[in-house]
């Protein structure tokens, strides 16, 4: 959108002068001419005299004397107008030259560039009309609103009018998203891309618009301070060096040309430097000479800082955060378990395993926030569902201490660490002996999967952190996962299996069963791909107010979404559990290896020898070992046996 087309409020019309009137030509007195003769010959029949003829001449010099008087009149009065409309003229010109001055003061106040922002700092992220949609890209001639009224007369008329239509030092703005390739040596489009993005920053606060792309070292990079570069959420702006592609995706890009490079397809605007403050801006067909502005580093810096404080002054958080306190409960429904983990855009962003999946796929490196989001989801898969509808199974490979904090909730039905060969094998057969023990219950109620008789199995979620760690150190496992992701939306069984990395850690069984996407920050470009189908979380800040930030992509979304997840503290774990319809406990589909000792009263049976405990994790079962006797009285009831 060019300034010209916008709504300017112009007051009434200016109206031209009249033409001044043109007097009438005078008229020759002809009986003052005819009276005299006439007079002077009725003397001469009355008087004889010759002398008295002499009167008639008095016509002739009366009428050309009284011809004169009325001409010279008539010039006077002429004279008398123009003086008055060159006066009006006067008037009404300093009149337009006032209005202009208002109409471009109140364009400058609706849409400002960096410079009007710093002279009125009120201005900044204040919602105005028009002010959102459109970038400022330089000073120049704009189409006015000023209406003129009247016919003109002469030059000095046309030229007033001529003045009213155009708007001289106006701002000249293209669409927010339209894109724009400043073209120019190094330096100066640097300091001009710059300073557009910079304006987009004072127009729009954090949440609005995030800043991407350009990393710290880039010549192009906006200041770290800047809040937009930390913010969840909102419209991306890239700011692009030279050769740089813009993704599809870029809401705004700002992007510098190199000179003789052609402008990116994704810039419908180009600016090309002509000369220091000058350039040319050709968009929607036109061209036009525009002069424009510039930002240097250290400016940037300052500005950026102004952005930070105010950010902090009026409370709002730079990175998005929020807490799992504050986030919606989903109201729970039978066969579904949905669920808010973050915000986007301030609005609350809801998966569901059982609509989005039936399972899920998570990757993020070391400090992204991946144990923060495991945890809030967990919490919130829980909130207000019994253990009866929904349990987990919490596997950490590697023995950190992501799940601790879960492991009190009753849903948790088991948290399993440091897998050995031996444990592993057991967590194959506990397993298998889960899907056949499911198999079982649906056969006996006549249903085909768990959706068909609501109620009779609870949704089991397997949450598994270092997958690829897991599989790695036990293969065997690829085959147990792949079953469970084919098989699992029948069955009830979910799997959510996070990992650093997604290059071959997950298998195409298990991929194509996993519709459910999140992927938080990554350092491989490849693993944003092989996730999301895009880069972006490839380019999340590594900053650690960015810990957290994520992209969701779930199977109805045609894009991977950006989400800053809530944060579960420790005291809402501790509502979540207490909160519980029933303090039941899950079942356990996982039996813990047996003991090395026993307790006797565990095992004792009247009539009946007890030997031990039997380990049958492919039944999920561990029964007493009895022969039949007599017990014998040694050791009492208080007595142990080997397990």
């Amino acid at each position: 959108m060019h300034h010209e087309d916008l709504d300017t409020d112009a007051g009434d019309a200016i109206r031209l002068p009249a033409p001044p009137p043109v007097p009438p030509r005078p008229a020759i007195p002809l009986l003052t001419a005819v009276a005299p003769v006439i007079g002077a010959v009725v003397l001469w029949r009355l008087t004889g005299s010759v002398y008295s003829l002499w009167f008639a001449a008095l016509g002739p010099v009366l009428a050309i004397a009284g011809f004169a008087d009325g001409l010279r009149g008539s010039r006077r009065v002429t004279r008398r107008a123009r003086r008055q409309a060159a006066t009006e003229l006067a008037a009404i010109d300093a009149a337009l030259a006032e209005r202009h001055a208002d109409e471009r003061r109140r364009a400058w106040a609706r849409t400002p560039d960096v410079a009007g922002y710093c002279a009125a700092p009120d201005e900044i992220w204040r919602q105005v009309p028009g002010r959102e949609e459109v970038v400022v890209v330089g000073r120049g001639t704009a189409r006015s609103a000023v209406r003129v009224d009247g016919e003109p007369h002469d030059d000095a008329a046309r030229a007033v009018r001529r003045r009213a239509r155009l708007l001289e030092d106006a701002p000249v703005a293209v669409p927010l998203r339209a894109g724009i390739a400043v073209c120019g040596p190094a330096p100066a489009a640097a300091a001009v891309a710059r300073a557009l993005a910079l304006q987009v920053c004072l127009a729009h606060p954090p949440g609005r618009v995030r800043v991407v792309g350009a990393g710290e070292r880039d010549a192009d990079a906006l200041p770290a301070r800047l809040p937009q570069r930390e913010a969840a959420g909102g419209a991306t702006l890239l700011v692009a060096p030279p050769g740089r592609s813009v993704p599809d995706d870029v809401d705004i890009p700002i992007v510098r040309v190199a000179d003789g490079a052609p402008p990116p397809p994704r810039c419908a605007a180009v600016l090309t430097l002509t000369a220091p403050g000058r350039a040319r801006l050709e968009h929607g067909g036109a061209t036009r000479e525009v002069r424009v502005e510039a930002v240097s580093a250290g400016q940037a810096l300052t500005v950026a800082g102004e952005l930070a404080a105010r950010a902090a002054q009026l409370g709002q958080r730079i990175d998005g955060a929020v807490a799992f306190a504050d986030l919606p409960a989903a109201a729970p429904s039978a066969g579904s378990l949905a669920t808010s983990i973050g915000s986007s855009g301030g609005e609350a962003v809801v998966v569901d395993l059982v609509a989005d999946g039936p399972h899920a796929v998570v990757i993020g490196v070391t400090g992204a926030g991946k144990s923060e989001l495991l945890t809030t989801w967990v919490a919130g898969m829980c909130r207000g569902r019994t253990a009866r509808e929904v349990s987990f199974l919490l596997v950490d490979f590697k023995g950190g201490r992501t799940f601790d904090a879960l492991a009190g909730l009753p849903h948790v039905a088991g948290v399993l660490t440091d897998l050995d060969d031996a444990e592993a094998l057991r967590a194959v057969e506990s397993l298998r002996a889960e899907i056949r023990h499911r198999e079982g219950v649906l056969a006996a109620a006549g249903a085909r999967e768990i959706g068909d008789d609501p109620g009779i199995l609870s949704r089991l979620v397997i949450v598994v952190d270092e997958y690829a760690a897991l599989v790695a150190a036990h293969p065997g496992l690829h085959e147990l996962f792949g079953d469970i992701a084919a098989r699992g939306r029948a069955l009830g069984m979910h799997l959510v299996l996070a990992s650093q990395r997604a290059a071959g850690s997950f298998r195409d069984a298990v991929l194509a069963n996993a519709p459910l996407r999140i992927a938080l920050r990554v350092t491989d470009a490849a693993d944003s791909r092989a996730v999301l189908g895009t880069d972006e979380a490839a380019h999340l800040p590594g900053a650690p107010s960015a810990r957290g930030v994520a992209f969701v992509r779930r199977a109805a979304d045609s894009a991977a979404l950006r989400v800053r997840v809530a944060r579960c503290a420790p005291g809402d774990l501790a509502a979540v559990a207490g909160s519980a319809p029933t303090a039941e406990r899950a079942r356990a589909p996982w039996l813990p290896a047996l003991p090395a000792l026993v307790p006797l009263s565990r095992v004792a049976e009247p009539g009946r020898i007890a030997l031990g405990l039997v380990d049958e994790p492919e039944h999920q079962r561990q029964p007493a070992l009895l022969l039949p006797g007599v017990v014998a009285a040694a050791g009492g009831a208080d007595a142990a046996v080997g397990g």
